[in-house]
């Protein structure tokens, strides 16, 4: 099961997908808040704005008493549900960035804990680029939840513009721009990327940015050193991705495989599908001897 990251789509994992598939089933479900905005950008935007715009910038009066469709527990149920009428019983968890966070939050959902279990469905975890959790300290996820705030405030700019495709263009570009993802936008991959994000509703994934933020996410740490000891792990990361490559080497201090991919920053499954994909086919062979 591929599970891709924030502006993203399964379209994201297709060559991977497709090589993985000469060996083994692939699913690759699409993240709530993705669907492409109908009728059009502009219009469905628009629509949603009065209902959807901030009203804090508080964590704490955010996240009490509301509705979050589009958090880590509605996506990981999501997933969920759509395993459950596919009748697909095991699969191998492949989650980059937000979609790895997904893949922690359906793991180790309540119900599992409580049984001091993880999801019987799953039979192996690779996270690429994901956060494990912030600590606990209530300054550090207001921090990073403001952070969240002044993207999804960017995001919602877009709907309420005259000209959305040139803010599109703008938001992506400084978006991409920032050093988590090093020289993606010299790739030659960058525009046909842009395109693709270009599909979303950017009030959709202002949702998104605000109810799966790092700053909601528990901390996994220990629920995945301890899933290493019993299960096939693996924590890729880009060696330029200063902030996961350091995660990876902290992790890995803990027992849990980690590489760093040479070369590249955090758009690991677009910026190089053909090495990202070799690291997959190598974890999945090795748990069939």
């Amino acid at each position: 099961m591929l599970v891709h990251g924030f502006m993203g789509s399964p379209e994201d994992f297709s060559p991977i997908a497709e090589r993985l598939s000469q060996h083994y089933p692939c699913i690759a479900p699409c993240l709530k808040g993705h669907v492409p905005a109908k009728p059009s950008l502009a219009e469905a935007s628009l629509a949603k704005a009065s209902s959807r715009s901030l009203h804090s910038t508080d964590i704490e009066a955010y996240a009490s008493g509301r509705a979050l469709p589009y958090a880590l527990p509605a996506q990981a149920q999501a997933i969920e549900e759509a395993l459950a009428e596919a009748q697909i019983d095991a699969v191998h968890g492949i989650g980059y960035s937000l979609g790895g966070r997904v893949l922690l939050e359906w793991a180790f959902s309540p119900l599992y804990r409580t049984l001091k279990s993880t999801n019987p469905r799953l039979r192996s975890l690779c996270l690429t680029a994901a956060h494990v959790g912030l600590p606990t300290s209530s300054a550090t996820r207001q921090q990073r939840f403001m952070q969240d705030v002044h993207i999804a405030q960017r995001l919602e700019a877009i709907a309420h513009s005259r000209t959305p495709a040139k803010s599109w263009e703008a938001f992506l570009d400084f978006w991409y721009g920032l050093d988590l993802f090093g020289s993606l936008r010299q790739h030659s991959c960058y525009q046909e990327l842009k395109s693709r994000r270009c599909d979303h509703d950017p009030m959709e994934l202002a949702a998104v940015v605000l109810q799966a933020s790092n700053a909601l996410q528990r901390d996994d740490r220990k629920n995945l050193m301890k899933l290493a000891r019993s299960m096939p792990c693996l924590y890729i990361a880009g060696a330029q991705d200063t902030k996961y490559a350091h995660l990876a080497t902290e992790l890995a201090r803990h027992n849990i495989p980690a590489v760093l991919m040479p070369a590249i920053a955090h758009a690991i499954p677009v910026e190089n599908s053909t090495g990202y994909g070799e690291l997959l086919m190598q974890f999945l062979a090795g748990l069939r001897e």
